[in-house]
């Protein structure tokens, strides 16, 4: 983050005037997401935003890889991707606060029905709290996902007498064993697969679900979580996503456009030289 933002994007602006694309890349702990987006240059049918964040040095080889994508001058577009938002449907979240969670989706799904976007994009979405449960598969379009979502509400008083015992915990321990053993086992090869939690994060995580979200990274997906509200509890994210340039803040509708930061985790370009060289007849 820059001592003075708004000089900052002064700076940035003016450069922009004079090259053809201005990527910002975030390293760190303390990424600003806004500031990024701010410094950008916009996002065009190669990538969303041309905005990047790791939270170390070690982390920037993945960013090179993207960068050789976005210029090869000769590409077969060819990517497609899976995202599973997962919403906290606890009696610990609030309307505001899963009225957020929904915004944030629709939002998001505004801008994967985007057909300028050169990947494949499906979506699900799966809610723990006071039970698991999966609302929409894969299989179903988005549109129609879009649809339900604004029916979501805020639950007034849990259940006792579900399977889950009305523990947030132990829920969302089946939703991450879930999302590892069989959501995205139907998807083609090389799909990019994203899970999305959204939530407040009031809840104390234990070594079991730590332990399942670590399994989720290992397997290759990608975890991204959005804090919810002005309230939301920033420990439970770190315990969560391995990567804290991987947290996203939505305090209110005024703050939605940060996401545009996760768009460049899901729609992304894979650029295959269609000549080979290496095979001359």
């Amino acid at each position: 983050m820059s001592a003075n933002r708004a000089e900052t994007r002064k700076a940035a602006d003016s450069l922009k005037r004079q090259i053809h694309k201005l990527i910002a890349i975030g390293v760190g702990h303390e990424v600003s997401h806004r500031e990024l987006l701010d410094i950008a240059s916009r996002g065009d049918k190669r990538t969303p935003q041309y905005v990047f964040a790791v939270s170390n040095f070690n982390a920037l080889f993945t960013i090179v890889a993207q960068l050789v994508h976005l210029t090869c001058q000769e590409c077969t577009w060819n990517t497609t991707a899976d995202v599973v938002f997962l919403i906290d449907m606890s009696t610990e979240m609030s309307q505001v606060e899963v009225d957020l969670g929904v915004d944030s989706m629709t939002y998001l799904l505004n801008g994967l029905l985007d057909k300028n976007h050169n990947t494949t994009v499906r979506a699900a979405l799966v809610s723990y709290g006071n039970e698991f449960r999966v609302h929409h598969t894969l299989n179903e379009s988005m549109e129609l996902l879009r649809d339900y979502i604004q029916e979501l509400t805020a639950p007034r008083y849990c259940d006792a007498s579900s399977d889950d015992d009305c523990s947030v915990i132990r829920s969302l321990s089946r939703a991450f064993d879930y999302l590892n053993r069989s959501m995205f086992n139907n998807n083609e090869n090389n799909t990019r697969e994203v899970i999305l939690i959204i939530t407040n994060g009031r809840h104390d995580i234990d070594t079991p679900v730590r332990a399942l979200a670590n399994d989720l990274v290992k397997t290759g997906k990608i975890l991204l979580a959005i804090g919810v509200g002005g309230n939301w509890k920033v420990d439970f994210f770190k315990e969560i996503v391995r990567d804290p340039a991987h947290i996203y803040t939505v305090e209110s509708k005024k703050s939605m456009n940060v996401l545009d930061s996760v768009m460049t985790e899901i729609v992304y370009s894979s650029c295959a030289l269609s000549n080979d060289f290496n095979n001359k007849p």
